[in-house]
């Protein structure tokens, strides 16, 4: 469920002169006037817009485009591997707490890159709903989000630090209802492993294609989507048979599972930029040798998995598997400079970031497209990022949902934002005189 309900005064926003890129793949349409009506895009004309506003921009020299989208995110970790001082990631009530603090930074650094929605897939504990909350009222600055809570893994699975743990089909349709009742409004799933840890391997299947249905059926049943991390084969054919809407990684997947992915128009979110830094920069962050061993065996072969579903026709979407702060908000746009790398053009990349997002989270009708009727979700540059894809780290102005957050690459205060007034303090009550 779309959920902006931090309060948005009545408000009329030009932006004259803006070339725009509708984040449908077409070619951008050049020297154009935006106008934004509350929430909502009211018109993108070709003439000039001779009509009062509340606010005007100037438009010349930058490009508009929609708010970018990163479908596979961790906002909620309580560690950095960059500081000295390690933290326990087990959970515990100071692990929780520490991840949700931390989530409040990622956020603001998110909506500072452009970044307008998210889908978090697997969190420390359940700040992030918390976060949500403050969001969606306007108390702090921020994302859209939508979370899984944390991510459903077998015993012993991958990512027992993001995941509960659920053995067989009843076990996995309580935990999906136990995240729901959190606030869940996606379910992610792990199929396999992904040498993460020493025990797992990324050639392991891990929860199977019945106990996956089970979960599927449930999410589904009440309105959530899903997602699987599935890195082998086998494991995305298990996903996609159990009714999955993403597969997260796929990299090691073969000719037949990209084809099944294609028949059931499942979409691949493939965190190239992850992998790939991990592998050049992992000792940095303290990988250990043997990860690094593994890791190195599959980025090429990752690369060319993404080349081949791409030219197949499967939608990609964008996602960087960042655990926020160890990858920063910026590899958003270095995980499009990966896609462009494996064959799409920049106008493509765009659209896994923007459109395919969207439709992803099953909410194309709302954001995604500049469009008359469109929510605001919007991102101004200066350049051109359909000519170099570099210019979309030029933010100038950043709208989500009618409220202007960012200007001149600066945060602001949302619209609306529940501030006390000093000038008018509430009545009492007071003590008596």
């Amino acid at each position: 469920m779309l959920n902006d309900n931090a309060k948005v005064p009545p408000m009329l926003t030009i932006v004259r002169n803006i070339d725009v890129i509708d984040g449908t793949g077409s070619a951008p349409l050049r020297d154009r006037t935006v106008v934004i009506e509350d929430r909502h895009i009211r018109s993108v004309e070709e003439s000039r817009w001779n009509g009062a506003a509340d606010l005007e921009i100037d438009g010349r020299g930058k490009t508009l485009l929609p708010g970018l989208m990163d479908m596979h995110i961790h906002l909620n970790i309580p560690a950095s591997p960059y500081e000295a001082d390690k933290y326990d990631m087990k959970l515990s009530n100071k692990s929780s707490a520490l991840g949700a603090l931390y989530s409040i930074d990622n956020a603001r650094d998110l909506i500072a890159r452009g970044v307008t929605t998210v889908r978090d897939v697997g969190a420390h504990g359940h700040g992030i709903f918390a976060l949500k909350q403050l969001i969606d009222q306007g108390r702090t600055v921020g994302p859209r989000i939508y979370s899984c809570g944390r991510g459903i893994n077998m015993t012993g699975g991958h990512g027992p630090r993001l995941c509960v743990a659920a053995d067989g089909a009843d076990a996995v349709r309580h935990q999906t209802r136990k995240q729901m009742m959190a606030g869940a409004e996606i379910i992610k799933f792990m199929a396999s492993g992904a040498a993460a840890e020493a025990w797992e391997s990324p050639y392991d299947v891990h929860l199977t294609e019945a106990e996956m249905a089970a979960g599927v059926q449930e999410a589904h049943a009440r309105g959530a989507t899903t997602a699987a991390h599935a890195v082998n084969p086998q494991s995305i054919i298990n996903s996609v048979n159990a009714g999955i809407d993403s597969i997260e990684h796929g990299v090691l997947a073969d000719e037949p599972a990209l084809k099944l992915m294609l028949e059931r128009e499942v979409h691949l979110v493939p965190t190239i930029w992850t992998f790939q830094m991990l592998a050049s920069q992992g000792t940095v962050i303290g990988m250990e040798d043997w990860f690094m061993k593994e890791i190195a065996k599959r980025v090429e072969t990752h690369l060319e998995v993404v080349s081949l579903a791409h030219k197949m026709g499967i939608q990609l979407a964008v996602g960087t598997d960042s655990a926020l702060p160890v990858n920063v908000a910026a590899s958003v746009i270095w995980e499009m400079q990966w896609l462009i790398h494996c064959g799409l053009t920049n106008l493509e990349a765009i659209r896994a970031a923007t459109l395919n997002g969207a439709q992803l989270l099953e909410i194309e009708d709302k954001v995604g497209t500049i469009a008359p009727g469109m929510l605001a979700d919007i991102l101004v540059v200066d350049g051109d990022p359909s000519v170099d894809i570099q210019h979309l780290h030029n933010v100038d102005v950043v709208i989500r949902a009618g409220s202007i957050l960012v200007k001149k690459g600066k945060i602001v205060d949302p619209h609306g934002r529940m501030i006390s007034d000093p000038n008018n303090p509430p009545d009492g009550p007071y003590p008596p005189q």
